[in-house]
């Protein structure tokens, strides 16, 4: 599947800066700014990755340690 997509992102390449099949395409998706399709994808993974760790670090909220003796379960392990 990705060497589909590849190959339509190399095409499209090719397309807009007019070059011809024995040009070679690695400069060309340089000057596009376009990442190979296995790269994007891993940047794209990543940024979610590291947009839901900030997320659910806020979430995220540290217990107070002298909160835990006003629970139940606190009072019956004394």
């Amino acid at each position: 599947m990705l060497e589909i997509l590849q190959r339509v992102q190399n095409c499209a390449a090719r397309l807009i800066l007019n070059l011809r099949q024995c040009d070679p395409i690695t400069p060309a998706l340089q000057l596009l700014h376009w990442l190979p399709n296995q790269a994007h994808m891993q940047f794209k993974l990543c940024t979610l990755i590291h947009s839901l760790s900030g997320i659910l670090s806020n979430a995220v909220q540290s217990v107070d340690i002298t909160a835990t003796r006003e629970l139940r379960s606190a009072a019956i392990a004394m």
